[in-house]
């Protein structure tokens, strides 16, 4: 088995986010629901933004862009 030693919490966007250990994924995920409605959507929202998921934020468009629309 692998050792893991985390020096500091994970930091989320306004998420609190924990860090488990493997032998405890399943029992964890196949308990009752951990998140409430309003979170799942808080969460699916975070999901489906690109800032998420990238260190450098996507480009505006520029004005040129905007006329030709």
């Amino acid at each position: 088995m692998r050792q893991f030693t985390m020096r500091q919490p994970p930091i989320g966007d306004g998420v609190d986010i924990s860090v488990v250990h493997g032998g405890h994924l399943l029992p964890l995920l196949s308990g009752r629901p951990v998140f409430s409605p309003e979170e799942v959507q808080r969460i699916m929202d975070a999901a489906v933004r690109p800032r998420t998921w990238s260190i450098t934020t996507p480009r505006e468009p520029g004005v040129a862009q905007l006329i030709s629309v």
